[in-house]
């Protein structure tokens, strides 16, 4: 279904955090998952890292990059 040109959709200009990793495990799951990221001690420190593509920062958001992503998902 593509976007329709008329109406006007919602749009992130600003934010708090950065979203969670999918499929990290809802909001337990991204609890543990940034204690693990942050704790060089954690037993899945390295592990989730990895998964994650080698680092995450949970204070990062970038509005530019979430709204081409927004509007890549409307092409769906």
């Amino acid at each position: 279904m593509r976007a329709d040109p008329k109406v006007k959709y919602p749009l992130c200009l600003e934010c708090a955090r950065a979203c969670p990793p999918e499929d990290c495990g809802g909001i337990w799951g991204y609890a543990d998952f940034v204690d693990a990221i942050q704790n060089p001690d954690n037993e899945r420190h390295q592990e989730l890292l990895d998964w994650v593509g080698g680092s995450f920062d949970p204070k990062e958001f970038d509005p530019a990059k979430r709204l081409a992503h927004g509007r890549a998902l409307r092409r769906i």
